[in-house]
């Protein structure tokens, strides 16, 4: 080692003069083992070393003491101090080692390491050992166990042969202590062990993956011991060291073990009632304390309390804690290296601390000072080295050794004394541009040994700095304060020391600063508005060029421009928005905050607090306010009866809080809550977590609307409103229904009182009573916990089901002197209106009248004798007696109807009404009415439109009242002026011509018969301004052809919708290949033209002009054709001829399908005659049946046949008489020899019936 060191020492007098100039540092380590290190026997094991330096460092190491040569054993790393154990043993490898790395310029070494061969012994053999502890006794199984080295993990299990081990589980009552031993509070019957079973204690050596295994325990219980319980007070069984030292930032720990029956609980405090260290830990089950990271604060008196019982007796134990500390560095600081030049003074210091206080050893490149060359300028004092006057030879390394009995650390530091010539580290650069008025600093920073002097000059002359403003710093950089546009020059800085000087220049601008003249405002707005931002900068005007203006949100890029705009502002958007303008030189910035306010967001963490009998408490969390504050809370809660989404509202609230009151018995409630702010409503929230089920009750309230209704003959239906399930209020609900037959004339019972219930539905049906008796009737509401309370008169009077009325208007006929087209007067004698002749409640008549020659087309009119009274009166109005008509038998019973057809041969007939049904029909009467007007037409629209005409279509009335005549059509001109046209019966377009462009007319229409005109109906229509344009071109569609005529039919446009439709048409025609052109007459009406008195077999082509009142005109494309027979048709290929003949065969099949299904329909009809079935359809049907109409609600069909009610239906509830309700289609009649409006020949035309729904919820009766 000596060798080495002078060696190194030698070469250092040699180069350190060219390295003190040329760079170079003393070595440092970067890389050494841990001070304590175990191996496996014959593996191979490293000691890591490196260190940095200039020159690289050389490595060598020692081994206790000695330094260690390279052999077979021991190879070191060729690139740095590493060293390699390649087989180790305890022989080899066993030591104290230590790392040393040199250059020329000192020596730096590791701390020391200790290597020791990692081992673990075996336990000496011993026979087992029986243990025979009673139940609830303590137990203590102690373990030695053998040396092992790093120390092994001790724990104990339970062996027996041919089985796993079963490891033993420390708890609250069995523990270790900390050497290995075994505690059993006390011992319980699982303690006890089976035959050849055994308690063992094992080590474990985890680097050597090893484990050894004592002698056996075995713990039996004694032979004569009972299983009760016995009660053991606590005591102390092991505890650690009662006084101890804890080293500073390791771990103390303390443990106590008690024994007792039951478990005693261990807790710890401090004596001196200063509370536990928040860092402690209570580990064990609570038995040891452990405190991490111990300091001298945390030493004291520490004690230990086991107790088994709330107030018996307890035992304590006490410790005391003492704070000691190994060297450590006084605020983590090491002895710093030093750069120094020559004749600078230098100073090391050693700052460690520990208790004791630790002993200081100064080394000089890894030797004792005594070994090391005297120097008289080199002074230590205790742990200082004070070095004066340094030279370039004296560059070494210094090690700081301290120790005390509890450890040691060690630090290197270098002593390196540099000579070298000023040389540029940082300079400034060649041009520098600064705004006015902003300090700027010119760098200029040299390094050299000793170290160089800053000046500085400006200008090309160099002229000294010697305004106010200006600063050299420390480091040599130029400090110009508040510069302004003067400032601007070359700048020069030289840096001298004794070996030579250095100078740098750099050129300095200084432009106007950048200004924001027109910044941004805040803004506060609504969600989805607008918001725009301006922001509008100025700056030097040579800079002007390289102005930008960017925009940054939250200090995150936006966009670059004067102008930042946001369409449609959201939430988010919300924030703080900056605008920078920045010309390279400087920046300037301005900010403004952005506001969007919104409606906020739902509520979360729906909670019930409280859930009672009627009412819920909740809370929840506010959802954010998006900028607007809450106003209110709306609170929505849901019940198990509800659909999913019949959410009602059951509190508003200004907090995160509500109570839901008014709750209903028997249901479970969810709910949700939206929050409100000045934008509006949120969302829902989510659903609450859980659901408020409220307890059962008796129903509040009884069923309302009990009454009866008609049914089946001989059948009573009790009915009422089903109450909903929200008013069940609990399991088994049911309504009690009671029912007594009750006198019509006497307020008492005349049957026994009977009672049903019944669930799932709303009446009750019970058969077999008589037809129209007197019902006294009740319904309760009835659950598993009661009935409803009774609150006022629950008791109401019904009637059974009615029958068919016995009895038929006699002498029914008509007053031929009332006779006009649309009305006439009918009489009959009146009938018995007894309820047994009636079998029901006397309502009145019904009259129906139909035409002759369309039976189908019933109409009726109602005579009210009786108005329905009450249906179910309640016990209090006494009930309903027997209602008589008070009309004498002598008189007449008349009704007038107003509804007749004009012009047609009425039948007519009348029956008797109750409530559900009617009578036999009476005799019928028959007459004629003469003709009246008709309707007003039933549409009217414009359906193409000219600069100089309108066209017009309707249909026709609903009534005609005769036959039509003609029509008139016109429009309202100047005041009182009306301009008429007139128009064919079997007509439903006009055009009405001689109009003026681009106004707006009112238009109208009115049907005549022989009687007179029908009222008008009037439509506005507007003309189209004049265009100047042709007309629209028509197109020519296929004619009908005969021997000598043609009928040119068209359309009035190509298009689709026309555009210039023309006023009038007229049809050119010639023969194929002559030059005669012939003209048609104008028409005006109609878009078809029949051409006469035409060749047979010629062929003709014809082509259509469209003309308007201002002369313009559009010719069609022409069309041609071939009159008469011939062998190659022009209009129809054969294979056209062939289809339309398929078509008729097939028409044809149909049609003799259908004949035949309607044959076999009529055979099969057995009993019936052609006879009856005309009787039929006129009312004169002979069959008996009840099932009749109810008087009011008569519907009308093909057949006036109608059904009886339903059962169970609630339609069948006695109605007032209807007057002119209830009417079906009207027919009309039309001229026979006509042409229609497409120009096809018609042979004879029929009538056309109004279509009328039918009522689908009307009961349907025979009509007798």
């Amino acid at each position: 080692m000596d060798i080495i060191v002078v060696s190194m020492l030698l070469l250092s007098c040699i180069t350190n003069g060219v390295e003190s100039i040329n760079g170079g540092r003393p070595p440092v380590i970067t890389a050494h083992p841990s001070t304590q290190m175990a191996y496996k026997e014959f593996d191979a094991v490293e000691l890591p070393c490196d260190a940095s330096g200039f020159p690289k460092p050389q490595f060598f190491w020692e081994k206790d003491g000695l330094q260690l040569n390279t052999t077979n054993d021991f190879v070191r790393d060729n690139s740095s101090g590493k060293l390699t154990i390649k087989k180790a043993t305890a022989a080899v490898a066993d030591g104290v080692y230590q790392c040393f790395a040199s250059n020329s310029f000192g020596v730096a070494v590791t701390q020391k390491t200790t290597l020791k061969r990692a081992e673990l012994s075996t336990f000496p053999t011993a026979e087992a050992k029986s243990f025979f502890p009673s139940i609830g006794d303590k137990l203590t199984l102690n373990c030695t166990p053998p040396p092992s080295y790093p120390a092994a993990t001790i724990y104990w299990g339970k062996s027996k042969p041919g089985t796993k081990l079963q490891s033993i589980d420390n708890s609250k009552r069995v523990s270790l202590d900390y050497h290995g031993n075994l505690y059993f509070s006390n011992v319980l019957k699982d303690d006890y062990v089976e035959e050849n079973q055994n308690y063992v204690c094992i080590a474990e050596q985890l680097m050597l993956r090893t484990l050894v295994q004592g002698d056996d325990r075995i713990v039996r219980q004694p032979g004569n011991d009972s299983a009760h319980f016995t009660y053991h007070p606590p005591a102390l069984m092991w505890s650690s060291p009662t006084t101890f030292i804890a080293i500073r930032e390791q771990t103390a720990r303390m443990k106590c073990i008690f024994s007792g029956n039951p478990t005693p609980t261990v807790s710890w405090k401090r004596i001196n009632n200063s509370p536990l260290p928040e860092k402690v830990i209570n580990d064990s089950f609570g038995q040891e304390l452990v405190i991490p990271r111990v300091n001298v604060s945390d030493a004291g008196l520490y004690q230990c309390t086991g107790n088994n019982t709330i107030t018996g007796p307890f035992i304590s134990h006490n410790f005391t804690l003492t704070v000691e500390a190994a060297p450590y560095w006084i605020h983590g600081e090491v002895p710093k290296d030093i750069n120094a030049s020559e004749d600078d003074t230098v100073e090391f210091e050693c700052s460690v601390a520990g208790s004791p206080n630790p002993t200081v050893v100064w080394t000089i490149n890894g030797r004792p000072l005594s070994e090391a060359e005297p120097n008289s300028r080199r002074v230590i004092s205790g742990n200082r080295v004070k070095f004066s006057t340094v030279e370039k030879n004296d560059s070494q390394v210094f090690q700081c050794l301290a120790s005390n009995h509890h450890g040691s650390i060690m630090a290197n530091a270098y002593l390196f004394v540099r000579a070298e010539k000023p040389s540029v580290l940082e300079s400034l650069p060649k041009l520098t541009k600064v705004p006015e008025e902003k300090t700027v600093t010119l760098m200029c920073r040299m390094d050299g040994a000793p170290k160089p002097v800053i000046t500085w000059h400006r200008g090309h002359d160099k002229r000294p700095l010697s305004r106010h403003r200006f600063r050299i710093l420390p480091t040599g950089d130029l400090e110009i304060t508040n510069p302004d546009t003067e400032d601007s020059d070359m700048y020069f800085c030289t840096g001298k020391n004794k070996f030579d000087e250095e100078t740098v220049h750099g050129e300095l601008v200084v432009r106007r600063k950048t200004q924001i003249v027109q910044p941004p405002r805040s803004q506060s707005v609504n969600v989805s508005e607008r918001v725009e931002f301006t922001c509008r900068a100025d700056t030097d005007p040579k800079e002007l060029s390289n102005l930008n203006v960017t925009w940054h949100k939250n200090n995150q890029p936006l966009v670059i421009g004067d102008r930042l705009v946001i369409d449609r502002a959201r939430v988010s958007d919300s924030g703080t928005f900056t605008c920078q303008a920045t010309n390279d030189v400087d920046t300037s910035e301005a900010t403004a905050v952005l506001i969007v306010k919104d409606r906020p967001n739902p509520p979360t963490n729906i909670r019930i607090t409280g859930c009672l009998s009627t009412r819920a408490e909740l809370s929840w969390t506010a959802g954010e306010d998006n900028n607007d504050p809450i106003v209110a809370y709306v609170v929505y809660y849901n019940a198990s009866y509800d659909p999913p989404e019949g959410y009602h509202v059951g509190a508003r609230v200004n907090r995160t809080s509500a109570t839901v009151r008014h709750l209903r018995p028997w249901a479970n409630y969810t709910f949700q809550v939206t929050a409100q702010n000045g934008l509006g409503t949120s969302d829902r929230s989510g659903f609450s977590s859980g659901s408020c089920s409220t307890l059962q009750e008796k129903p509040h309230s009884n069923p309302t609307g009990v009454c009866t209704r008609n049914g089946n003959p001989q059948e009573l239906v009790i009915t009422w409103k089903p109450m909903h399930r929200s008013e069940y209020n609990g399991e088994g609900f049911h309504y009690s229904v009671s029912y007594q037959r009750w006198s019509f004339d006497a307020e008492v019972g005349v049957g026994e009182n009977m009672s049903k219930k019944v669930y799932n539905s709303s009446e009750l049906v019970v058969k077999n009573q008589e037809i129209y008796k007197r019902y006294r009737i009740s319904v309760l509401a009835v659950n598993n916990v009661g009935s409803a309370p009774v609150r006022g008169n629950l008791v109401h009077y019904g009637y059974s089901s009615e029958g068919v009325p016995t009895v038929t208007p006699m002498n029914f006929r008509h007053d031929n002197e009332t006779l006009n087209s649309t009305s006439v007067t009918f009489l009959w004698d009146p009938v018995d209106d007894s309820p047994e002749a009636i079998n029901g409640r006397f309502l009145g008549y019904r009259v129906f009248f139909w035409r002759q020659n369309f039976p189908d087309d019933v109409r009726t009119e109602d005579k009210s004798i009786n108005s329905p009274a009450d249906p179910c009166p309640t016990a209090d109005d006494r009930g309903q007696r027997r209602v008589r008509s008070r009309r004498s038998s002598s008189d007449s019973v008349t009704l007038t109807t107003h509804r007749l057809w004009g012009g047609a041969s009425i039948v007519a007939s009348a029956v008797v009404v109750n409530g559900a049904s009617t009578g036999d029909r009476s005799n019928t009467v028959e007459f004629d009415t003469p003709e009246g007007v008709p309707d007003m037409v039933n549409t009217l629209e414009v359906v193409e439109r000219g600069a100089h005409h309108l066209k017009i279509e309707w249909t026709v009335p609903l009534e005609v009242n005769g036959k039509l005549t003609h029509y008139y059509c016109g429009y309202v001109g100047a005041p009182n002026r009306t301009h008429m046209c007139h128009v064919d019966a079997l007509r439903t377009t006009a055009k009405i011509h001689g109009l003026s462009p681009n106004l707006t007319y009112q238009l109208f229409i009115e049907a005549h018969t022989s009687a007179g005109a029908g009222p008008r109906k009037y439509v506005y229509g507007t003309t189209l301004p004049l265009s100047g344009l042709r007309p629209d071109v028509p197109k020519i569609e296929e004619p009908e052809l005969g021997e000598t005529f043609a009928v040119i039919k068209w359309r009035s446009s190509v298009h689709a919708q026309p555009k210039n439709p023309a006023s009038s048409f007229h049809v050119e025609y010639e023969i194929k290949d002559s030059k005669e052109v012939n003209h048609s007459e104008k028409e005006t009406q109609h878009n078809w033209i029949n051409l006469t008195d035409l060749n047979p077999g010629k062929q003709y082509r014809v082509a259509v002009v469209a003309s308007n009142p201002a002369g313009e005109s559009s010719r069609s494309e022409p069309k041609e054709f071939i009159l008469g027979k011939s062998d190659e048709p022009v209009l129809h290929s054969a294979e056209q001829n062939l289809w339309w003949l398929i078509l008729l065969i097939l028409l044809f099949l149909l049609l003799l399908i259908i004949i035949i299904i309607l044959c076999c329909i009529r055979h099969r009809r057995q009993g019936k005659y052609a006879v009856y079935e005309k009787e039929k359809l006129h009312g004169c049907n002979t069959d008996t049946t009840n099932e009749e109409p109810t008087f009011g609600e008569y519907t009308k069909s093909a057949v006036p046949t109608l059904q009886a009610p339903q059962e169970g239906s609630m339609d069948s509830i006695i109605k007032p008489l209807e007057s002119d309700s209830n009417s079906l289609a009207e027919y009309e009649e039309t001229d026979p020899m006509k042409f229609n409006e497409d120009g096809s020949f018609i042979g004879q035309y029929g009538g056309q019936k109004k279509e009328a729904a039918l009522d689908q919820n009307a009961p349907f009766a025979t009509i007798v």
